[in-house]
């Protein structure tokens, strides 16, 4: 999709988030890391700034949903890939864990 339009793909991404819906989300989280670009670091920082409210219907506000860590993950994956993947290595802490080390 955004190979065809990236112009049309980023907007719909940076729309997507401010919906309440939490597979949504998710997705465009995904996404968003999937593709890792910084035009998405500001959307992203203020979605977490400003979280869009509980709609009618839905039980749970999307504040409550991303205190869940399986949905933290992909706003933290997000995060961290448009924050600058490319200023990031993986490395052996002395656990023999593996980490990423940097930004």
């Amino acid at each position: 999709m955004c190979e065809l339009n990236t112009e049309r793909t980023n907007l719909f991404l940076r729309n997507e988030i401010k919906l309440d819906d939490h597979h949504r989300l998710t997705c465009a989280f995904a996404a968003m890391g999937l593709l890792a670009s910084p035009l998405f670091l500001e959307p992203i920082k203020d979605f977490q700034r400003h979280m869009p409210r509980r709609s009618p219907g839905n039980p749970y506000t999307p504040e409550e949903i991303f205190k869940n860590p399986a949905y933290a993950i992909y706003l933290e994956y997000a995060l961290q890939r448009c924050a600058g993947i490319h200023l990031q290595t993986i490395q052996r802490n002395q656990d023999g864990r593996y980490v990423i080390v940097g930004p």
